[in-house]
């Protein structure tokens, strides 16, 4: 439905203290991009999923992450 996959490219990591991690990435496709955001939680034993989304709603990432270069460039 989308076509193939382009590109893959992790944009951002945030870590909820030593338990949670929250990693999002950018998938681009033939016909679109997409954002792929993965939560996980630490157990004794290493890592779980504990949620997974997707949606193609990136205007608003885009700008956070335009924003964000311009500060750190300034």
């Amino acid at each position: 439905m989308l076509g193939e996959i382009n590109f893959i490219n992790k944009i951002s990591d945030y870590k909820g203290g030593d338990l949670m991690v929250q990693v999002t990435y950018i998938v681009t496709y033939d016909r679109q991009p997409l954002r792929f955001e993965f939560q996980f939680f630490k157990v004794n034993d290493g890592w779980r999923v504990y949620s997974f989304s997707f949606d193609d709603d990136l205007d608003d990432e885009l700008k956070v992450l335009a924003r964000k270069s311009a500060l750190s460039n300034s």
